[in-house]
Parts: structure tokens; C-alpha cells; sequence
């Protein structure tokens, strides 16, 4: 039944575009107004006829203006077609931007250009937005523009400065071949545009660079087998790694039809006219405030209040570099522990606190310090950071950062619960130091792999923004940092709630699916638990990715790592413990770097 409604709908589809090429027009004469408008296309009747021609090229283009205008300067958006919806009937470059009349909503004016197909100008081979292999996993940018990109460039630049465009709230937006002009576009004008959407598309990642400060929501179906859903994941982590923060969505399940949803949704026109390459007032930043760039964080963390950064799994910290003799660290009113390094020092604890704490209560020696501060306390990893207090006249840097980042995936093993400096001692933490490398830790007591036994597992847990505790936990943004190695270490809870094996194996797979996924080129450590329960089901499911392809996935056996003696309880390593196993770690983890 499914396979005859697709079957229906292909046909439907093309009757429409079918109907649609019919009416036919000369594109150098052309007459656009004769042709009466099919339902679909009266949502855009306000849309003038245009084209634009430059030597013995033609570009058809629609435009919208403002209804009303009331004297001032008005946003534009540029509409990037697929490959499907090339002609010169300049209808068809409407078909799949069914949306909402965002247009209402947001008065602004809409440029929609239409890209000619080969055999409307002599089967030309440059009839086309970007020169790519849609199906391909890269392309490089050429020298020069397509013509009809070209063309394209030179129509907006005339459209800009015939009518009242505010050139600070200038958008583009586009699907599937017009994804690759959207991304094409930014690359070689990124000071022009305020903002980008490119839906299904990619670009090349060597000019990422440019994009770094270009706000972008970036959309694609992770079953696209037409546009490899790897084009988007490799800009985005590219933009990311060159200090970009573009949002990504990816649709689980969806194919190349990524746009029907992303264009109906009302969040993204509600995204899209808010940005503006326009800057506030320039102002002084604090040293030490929560605006100063100098602060690096590593984890997870919440900062959409601009009064309070929070993070809620353990083992988040930040790495400041400051002068001075003294230093407070300003935090919320929730109690809890806090553990601070400054230069090459141990850690010091700070047990049960809240509020402004003096972490200098003996004042330092003049010059530049390197001040590290994490959080952490046995189920309570809600670390509330509201900024720093520094001598007058003190000044912050950057620290020294690695450019590694170690995720650790775990339970209470992973977190260092019950040991006295927790996070900071547990085996995570101490090899990702004694490495130099960066690192974050997602794990909380008691979590099972597998969501249902009885509650929701890290299947489910890992991709949101906060541990189990949080009473709001929204999913993270994935995209926001990268790392370059994942370490697991689940399945202990598993075992004492009595998750069977198959359904471990199961879930094991599918997460490490998920994972890869996500980040493409990091190298997954899949350990052994240190007790050795459910090593067979979590070995097996690794086995399973392997067959699939994943080269870049190790099994880690952990068997003979800790004995009795290395156990505090007989469950959870003692700091002993954790020093041994993080001992035998590192050397793992190097092979693999």
C-alpha cells in the first residue's frame, strides 16, 4: 500500500511539472503575465515577472515588495531553487517553497532568481547554481561563479540598491542544488548576508573559515541518499572548529524532502529576522564576566541567561587566564562542591558552598596565573558560574588549550562517586590531564545504558543538555563542540538491573550508531566494564558496527585492570583505583590519538 501512494504521488508530481513546462515561454521575448497561475502558485501572485540579461544570458526572477511601506528600510530574502525547479517558465523555482507566507508576518522583500535548464540554452553545461556532484561526499569551489550564480550575485546587488533594502537584515535560504547555492553564495559574500538557512546541501569545506561569524541553521534528513547527509555535518563541524556556532538540525528518518518541514516551521522565520550584522554599542567587558571570551568552558553548558551560565553533568570546568594577586568565584545560590587549580598546583576543594567564594584566601604572587575551576558532588552537578572577581585594574587572557577533546561516556564509575574530590579523581579526569587534552565527562550514578529499567538510560540521556537530575533537559545542540575521541564505559547498571543481553547488544549498537552519527571522525573507545559483566553483549555489539564499516571503533579490555584491593566498596574504584586504571588507560588511548 505504501509503495503504490508513493507510486501515485511520483505520478501526481509529474503531471504538475509536466503541466508546468507546457507553458512554454521564449526566453529571450519572454511574456510571463499570458500564462494563468495554477493553485499551488497563487500564494505568490504579489511576485512581479523579471528577468534579468547580460550579454546572451537571461536569469528569470521573481520579486516581492512590502505591501506597505512606510518610508523606512526593509529586510530581503533570497530563495535558492533545486535542481528539479531549473526552466524559464519562472514558476517552477516556487514549487517546493511551499511555506507559510512568512512575507505577511515579516514585510520584507523576497528575491527568487530562476536557474535555466541545459536544454533551455543549448544544453550549456553551466546551467546550473554550483558546479558539484550532488550525490558526492565533497566538491571544490571553482575560481568563478556558474553564470547563472553569476548572474544571480550581480540581480541581488541591483535589486539592493534600487529599492529600500536595509543591508543589515540581508537573508538566504535554499534546498538541495539551491543548498549548494546557499552555501556558494555565503562563501564568496559572507559580508553581505546577515544570516543563512541551507537546507540539504554542502559546501566547500575548505572556506569554512569565512563562515565562522555568519549566523546559520543549517537543516538535512539523516536518510537523504540524494544529498549525503555527511555535506552538512562537515560544514558545520568544520564552522565549528574554526569558532563558528551554527545551529544544525537533522531530521531522523527523513530523505532529501528536508525542506517541507523546515519551511513550515515558524521558529525559523522567527530566527531568521532576528539577526542583523548590526553590533550593539561597543562596550567594556569586565575581565572576569561572563561576557569575556577569555573564559574557556569545557562540558556542557547552558548560556542562554546572560546573568548565569550553568551546566548540569560533572566534570564541566573553565580555564581563565588572569593577573593579579586574588581571585572570587561568583556562583548561585545552589550548595554544592567546587574544586580549583591555580597554575601548576593540586586541586583544591571547596565543600558545600554557594554564593561569592574567596579562592585566594592567601594572596598569590604577583604576575599571570592560570586559574581551573570545576564542580562536582555525588548526584548534585549543577555547576552555576556567574562570573569572576578581580583585583582592580587585573586583566584576563586566553589559557593554554588543548586542541583534543576527550568525551567520557559513563555512570558513577566514570563520575568518581564516592571518592572525595569526584570528578577532578576520577579515572576520566586523570588521564585526559596527565594527556594534556581537553576533555568533558557525560555520566551520572546509576544510569543504565538501555532507557526502561526502570528509567530513562544514556540511549536516551546522552543527547540532551542535562544529566537525569535536571528538571528541564532539553536536547543539546550537538554541534557545539566536537570531540575527537568518545570513551565509554557503560553497562555495570545494566547488569544489576537485569537488562538482557540481547537487548544490550541491541541498544549498544543502535547508540554507537547514533554517536557515529554525530561526530563522523572521532575515534570511540568502547571499554569492558571493570568488573567484567555484560563484556560479551557490549563486545558483540561493537562487532556489529565493525562489519558495518566503522574503522574508527575499538573495543578496550579491561579484564585484570583492578583488583579487589583497587575497590573502595567493591563496586566503585577507590582513588587508588581510579589512579591505576587511568594508568592503563592513557597508553590506549595514545595508540588511537
Amino acid at each position: 500500500m505504501k509503495s503504490v501512494k508513493n507510486i501515485l504521488m511520483l505520478l501526481v508530481c509529474t503531471m504538475l511539472i509536466g503541466n508546468i513546462n507546457a507553458q512554454a515561454v521564449n526566453a529571450s521575448t519572454p511574456d510571463y503575465t499570458t500564462v494563468p497561475m495554477l493553485d499551488w502558485e497563487k500564494k505568490f501572485s504579489d511576485f512581479s515577472f523579471n528577468v534579468y540579461k547580460k550579454n546572451d544570458h537571461v536569469l528569470p526572477y521573481r520579486l516581492y515588495k512590502p505591501a506597505v511601506q512606510n518610508g523606512g528600510k526593509y529586510p530581503l530574502v533570497l530563495f535558492m531553487h533545486g535542481a528539479g525547479e531549473r526552466g524559464v517558465d519562472n514558476r517552477k523555482q516556487f514549487l517546493r517553497f511551499s511555506c507559510t507566507k512568512f512575507w505577511e508576518k515579516y514585510p520584507c522583500y523576497v528575491l527568487a532568481p530562476q536557474c535555466p535548464e541545459r536544454k533551455d540554452v543549448d544544453n550549456d553545461a553551466g546551467a546550473v547554481w554550483v558546479y558539484t556532484p550532488f550525490g558526492g561526499q565533497s566538491h571544490t569551489m571553482q575560481r568563478e561563479p556558474t553564470w547563472p550564480m553569476q548572474l544571480s550575485i550581480e540581480l541581488l546587488d541591483k535589486i539592493i540598491k534600487e529599492n529600500n533594502i536595509d543591508r543589515d537584515r540581508i537573508y538566504i535560504t535554499g534546498l538541495s542544488m539551491g543548498g549548494f547555492a546557499t552555501w556558494e553564495m555565503l562563501q564568496r559574500h559572507p559580508e553581505l548576508f546577515a544570516a543563512g538557512v541551507p537546507v540539504c546541501g554542502g559546501g566547500d569545506t575548505a572556506f569554512a573559515g569565512k563562515l565562522s561569524h555568519v549566523p546559520l541553521w543549517v537543516f538535512h534528513g539523516d536518510a537523504d541518499s540524494t544529498v549525503p547527509v555527511t555535506r552538512s555535518r562537515a560544514m558545520v563541524q568544520q564552522i565549528v572548529s574554526k569558532g563558528g556556532h551554527p545551529r544544525y538540525t537533522e531530521y531522523p528518518g527523513v530523505g532529501h524532502d528536508s525542506w517541507s518541514r523546515t519551511y513550515a516551521e515558524n521558529e525559523v522565520w522567527d530566527w531568521l529576522f532576528a539577526q542583523t550584522k548590526k553590533k550593539a554599542s561597543p562596550t567594556k567587558i569586565a575581565p572576569g564576566s561572563l561576557e569575556d571570551n577569555h573564559i574557556k568552558y569545557f562540558g556542557r553548558w547552558d548560556q542562554s541567561n546572560a546573568a548565569e551560565y550553568v551546566s548540569r553533568w560533572g566534570g564541566a570546568y573553565f580555564k581563565v587566564a588572569f593577573t593579579g594577586t586574588k581571585v572570587k568565584l561568583k556562583t548561585g545560590t545552589n550548595k554544592t562542591n567546587y574544586y580549583v587549580k591555580i597554575d601548576n598546583g593540586p586541586w583544591i576543594s571547596y565543600k558545600n558552598v554557594s554564593d561569592t567564594i574567596d579562592l585566594t584566601p592567601t594572596a598569590l604572587s604577583k604576575g599571570k596565573h592560570i586559574l581551573s575551576v570545576a564542580q562536582g558532588k555525588d548526584y548534585n552537578y549543577v555547576f552555576s558560574f556567574h562570573g569572576l572577581i578581580l583585583e582592580p585594574g587585573a586583566v584576563t587572557s586566553d589559557p593554554p588549550v588543548s586542541p583534543f577533546l576527550i568525551e567520557f561516556i559513563g555512570d558513577s564509575i566514570t563520575a568518581g562517586y564516592t571518592d572525595d574530590q569526584a570528578n577532578v579523581s576520577d579515572y576520566a579526569w586523570i588521564s585526559a590531564e596527565k594527556l594534556g587534552a581537553e576533555h568533558t565527562q557525560i555520566a551520572y550514578p546509576g544510569i543504565t545504558l538501555v532507557s526502561g529499567y526502570p528509567k530513562g538510560g544514556m540511549d536516551n540521556q546522552y543527547f540532551r543538555m542535562g544529566s537525569p537530575a535536571s528538571i528541564v533537559s532539553p536536547m543539546w545542540e550537538m554541534n557545539k563542540y566536537v570531540p575527537d575521541m568518545i570513551v565509554i564505559n557503560l553497562g555495570t547498571n545494566d547488569n544489576n538491573k537485569r537488562v538482557p543481553d540481547s537487548v544490550l547488544q541491541a541498544n549498544y549498537a543502535e547508540f554507537l550508531f547514533k554517536i557515529r552519527s554525530q561526530f563522523p571522525n572521532a575515534q570511540i573507545l568502547v571499554m569492558r566494564t571493570f568488573l567484567g559483566v555484560k563484556a560479551v553483549p557490549t563486545l558483540a555489539a561493537v562487532n556489529v558496527r565493525i562489519a558495518a564499516g566503522d574503522t574508527k571503533l575499538h573495543y578496550v579490555d579491561t579484564d585484570g585492570w583492578l583488583t579487589k584491593a583497587n575497590y573502595g566498596d567493591g563496586l566503585h574504584p577507590s582513588v587508588v583505583g581510579q589512579i591505576k586504571a587511568a594508568g592503563l588507560l592513557i597508553p590506549v588511548i595514545e595508540k588511537y590519538r
